[in-house]
């Protein structure tokens, strides 16, 4: 089987991958680190042989998308038809589906055909290895695997050679040891030589026996002769001793045979006698009770009828007085109440008012109930709110600015002249000017410069006394005052026309103008909450309204009924009244019931008498007929005929007691008859005294045996001691199957020493000439590998370890190997396994991950040659990162896959 494409759905790193272009021979996948070859080595284990369960703990490779693990396998069988194998991840290493052209099927077993029963751990050891199981010798030392590389020897399995050879060993030494004292021939031995001098002394006691043996003849024959005898006299006692025994009952029965032959017929007398009379006579008189207690019931029945009273008068009301009960809540509960809604009705009403008279003293209800105020009306009166709590926010803002503004105003008065600042700055500007000036010149001694300096500062001085003089003159004009007060008045002209508009809005709807529209609104929901009052008003009313005609209909139906119930005075009080008509109305009713019920069981009690008067008759009849059926004239001697009819059963039974008695001692039939015609001939007095004299022999005859019998035996038991010593036939059986034992143990004891014999020589030839077919195929392909540097490869048969010998006739084990020559010798053992195993088996697809690491270029070619060589009618699967390695296979003939 041979693959030619892998689907992988969901596989670790691998999502999606479609991987074409597989051929027979040597296929490369070349990528690097972690690109997924790993991934792609298990993908195809697990495809073949299953998906581990979550709870082991191998990597479980789930998909990095989070779905499951699937995938599938397009191959090529050897007779060239194509399958598809597809496994999804789940129970039992995940549900397998097998596809034939045309044809699908999901057994597990199907696959293992396909895979020639190649099982899991042979393929992933051998077929299908990374680099770590080819460094790894454990990964060959699995059972199977194992029993494959070396069962082909000896046949020995896994079955150490020096183990069979110690276990050999130490069995024979159980059965026989020279000079030994333990073992079991040894011991044998000396047992026989004790056996033999016991029998020798045995059949010198033997002399006397023949004489005895002549006399125990003789006692026998007349012990036989007195046994006869005895049986004769004890036969011949045992008739006279029955005969005595039975005498009596025999003469009985005699006796009663005639009694009953003696007795008048009575075959004509009815069957069951005087046991079926009582039966009638006692249904007869049960009969009788029946009567007398249905008469009783039937009189109770009729005292009862006439204890009952009923008024039909009241019972006609029927109808009325089942309205009155199911009323009489309705009518406890409106005459409880009435006078409660009346006063809730007054009160409500005074509340009505109330709530009009806030809205506008002079409206009544129908105004109420007219005015009603529309969304839009409420929205109206929402704006005007707005509006004019705007514009008197508005007008209030514009005064307090204005008084503001004239704070201020007063404020800068108060404080100074209204001369401007910078006419202030100036006049002391040139006062200061003059007064340095004047200074200056007097240092200077310049006359003019200070007095041009002095009327500078005079020009200052009388600026100074203008401005404080003449400071009014400086005022400007307030415009911003102006400007506020203009604001006022149009703000409050705003204001009072909006309001009057609010005014004319109310007056429109008849409501007072001076409400405010909060006011306004509120009396919209008090006309609403008038509404409501009125309405619960009208269903007062009409409660009310409903309470009195229920009343007064009650009323009118007791009073009506009230004349049909005797003693009965009808008072104010309807509820008790009502409740005192349905009491009676009730009882009559009840009494009615028990009327009618009474009347039907008094019919069915007349029906019922009727029968039972016809049932006595028909058994008075019957009890009659029944004396006249045994031909007496009345029942005294009915009576007298069934005693003489038990008298005669009785003597019958007697007789069959009798005559089983003596049946059951002498016999049947004929032994029966001739007991019966002894009887009539025998003489008991003379019977008794044969019968004594016959004990006495008998008592003399068992003496004489006794006497024989003693002597028989002390004769016997003296031959016994002779002749049996049957210890001598003891002795020699003993003796001779100890002589048979002992053959047994030479025999085998023989045996395994030939084995041990036979197992040293082929140890010795196994070694030299017979090694398995894995072994050497091995050989072969590891000599090509290493250049015959090795001479072979060998495994001794006392252990399973490889061992490799050079050149040169040295041996070394794997361990003494260098890594790189390990990797090469358990690559070969693979190799050769697969040889092996596929002269009986499919071949199957090899895959190898990145094996050559640790080869050198040399020995890298040559294993690339014999992978050459080895993948011609076979398909191998080379996965490497090493671009060398990748161009190596290429140019050795090998077809790149691309991922």
């Amino acid at each position: 089987m041979q693959i030619r494409e892998l689907i992988i759905d969901g596989f670790g790193v691998l999502i999606n991958k479609r991987i074409t272009g597989f051929q027979p021979g040597i296929n490369v996948i070349y990528g690097p680190n972690e690109f997924g070859k790993t991934s792609l080595l298990e993908f195809i284990r697990r495809i073949l042989f299953g998906f581990p369960s979550k709870a082991s703990k191998k990597n479980l490779y789930e998909p990095v998308n989070g779905a499951p693990c699937a995938g599938q396998l397009i191959c090529e069988l050897k007779s060239g038809e194509c399958v598809s194998i597809r496994r999804v991840q789940g129970a039992n290493n995940g549900p397998v589906t097998i596809t034939h052209p045309g044809k699908e099927s999901q057994n597990a077993a199907g696959l293992e055909d396909l895979l020639g029963s190649a099982t899991k751990e042979m393929y992933e050891n051998v077929y299908a290895f990374s680099l770590d199981e080819l460094q790894s010798m454990q990964s060959l030392q699995g059972d199977e695997i194992k029993n494959r590389i070396y069962g082909a020897g000896l046949g020995l399995g896994t079955v150490s050679i020096n183990e069979v050879e110690k276990n050999l060993g130490k069995v024979c030494d159980e059965w026989f040891k020279p000079r030994g004292a333990n073992p079991q021939a040894n011991v044998l031995a000396k047992k026989m030589k004790e056996t033999q001098a016991h029998i020798k002394k045995i059949r010198q006691e033997a002399q006397q026996y023949e004489s005895r043996f002549a006399r125990l003849q003789e006692l026998d024959k007349e012990s036989q002769q007195q046994a006869l005898a005895i049986d004769a006299s004890e036969k011949k006692l045992r008739q006279l001793q029955l005969l005595h025994e039975l005498y009596p009952t025999a003469i009985e029965l005699i006796s009663t045979k005639k009694e009953l032959a003696s007795l008048p017929d009575s075959s004509t007398f009815p069957e069951g006698g005087l046991p079926a009379l009582e039966a009638i006579k006692r249904e007869r008189d049960a009969l009788k009770i029946r009567l007398r207690e249905e008469q009783n019931t039937l009189e109770a029945l009729d005292r009862e009828l006439n204890a009952i009273t009923l008024n039909p008068a009241l019972l006609e009301h029927e109808h009325d007085l089942i309205y009155l009960q199911q009323s009489a809540e309705k009518v406890r509960s409106a005459n409880k109440d009435l006078n409660t809604v009346k006063i809730e009705q007054e009160n409500l009403c005074t509340k009505i008012r109330e709530k009009i008279s806030r809205i506008d003293p002079h409206w009544g209800e129908d105004d109420a109930l007219r005015f009603q105020l529309t969304s839009l009306e409420i929205s109206q009166i929402d704006l005007f709110h707005s509006a004019l709590e705007s514009l008197r926010q508005k007008s209030v803002e514009s005064r307090n600015k204005l008084a503001l503004h004239q704070e201020r105003r007063d404020e800068e008065r108060s404080k100074g002249s209204a001369t401007p600042k910078w006419l202030k700055y100036f006049v002391y500007g040139l006062m200061a000017l003059g007064g340095l000036m004047a200074v200056y010149g007097f240092f200077l001694g310049d006359s003019i410069f200070v007095g041009s300096a002095l009327i500078i500062a005079s020009m200052g001085v009388i600026l100074f006394f203008l401005a404080g003089t003449k400071g009014e003159d400086f005022k400007r004009e307030d415009t911003l005052q102006k400007n506020y007060e203009s604001q006022c008045k149009a703000d409050d002209l705003a204001f009072s026309q909006k309001k009057e508009e609010w005014q004319d809005w109310l007056k429109k709807r008849k409501l007072n103008p001076d409400i405010s529209p909060l006011n306004a609104k509120e009396f919209g929901d008090r006309s609403d909450d008038i509404r409501n009052l009125l309405h619960d008003r009208t269903r007062l009313e009409s409660r009310i309204q409903e309470m009195t005609l229920s009343l007064e209909d009650a009323r009118k139906k007791v009073e009506r009924i009230a004349v049909t119930l005797p003693g009965f005075s009808f008072n104010r009080d309807l509820s008790a009244s009502i409740e005192i008509l349905a009491k009676s109305f009730e009882e009559n009713k009840s009494s009615r019931q028990k009327f009618l019920l009474f009347e039907k069981q008094k019919v069915g009690q007349q029906l019922k008498l009727k029968r039972l008067v016809q049932d006595l008759e028909n058994k008075e009849t019957e009890l009659s007929r029944f004396i006249l059926s045994a031909l007496v004239k009345d029942e005294f001697e009915f009576r007298e005929k069934q005693q003489l009819i038990e008298k005669k059963s009785a003597l019958k039974n007697k007789i069959e007691n009798q005559e089983s008695q003596i049946r059951i001692r002498v016999g049947m039939g004929s032994a029966y008859d001739a007991f019966m015609q002894t009887i009539f001939h025998t003489d008991p007095i003379e019977n008794q005294a044969e019968l004594e004299r016959a004990d006495t022999r008998l008592k003399e005859m068992k003496e004489t045996r006794d006497r024989l019998l003693q002597e028989i035996g002390e004769t016997r038991q003296a031959m016994e001691q002779i002749a049996n010593d049957d210890a001598l036939t003891e002795q020699q059986n003993q003796w001779e199957s100890d002589r048979q034992t002992l053959n047994e143990i030479a025999r085998k004891w023989a045996t395994h020493q030939i084995a041990l014999y036979m197992l040293s020589e082929a140890k010795s030839i196994y070694e030299k000439t017979r090694q398995p077919g894995v072994i050497k195929s091995a050989t072969a392909i590891f000599d090509q590998i290493t250049a015959n540097r090795y001479a072979g490869i060998f495994k001794p048969a006392e252990h399973d370890d490889i061992i490799v010998q050079t050149s040169d006739g040295k041996q070394k084990g794997f361990l003494e190997m260098s890594r790189g020559a390990r990797e090469q010798l358990y690559l070969s053992m693979r190799l050769g396994l697969i040889e092996e195993y596929e002269t009986r088996s499919e071949p199957l697809p090899i895959i190898m991950d990145d094996v050559f690491v640790n080869f050198d270029d040399k020995r890298a070619k040559e294993v690339i040659a014999v992978l050459n060589q080895f993948a011609q009618s076979r398909q191998v699967i080379l996965m490497t990162c090493h671009h060398w390695s990748a161009t190596a296979l290429q140019s050795a003939g090998a077809h790149m896959i691309e991922i």
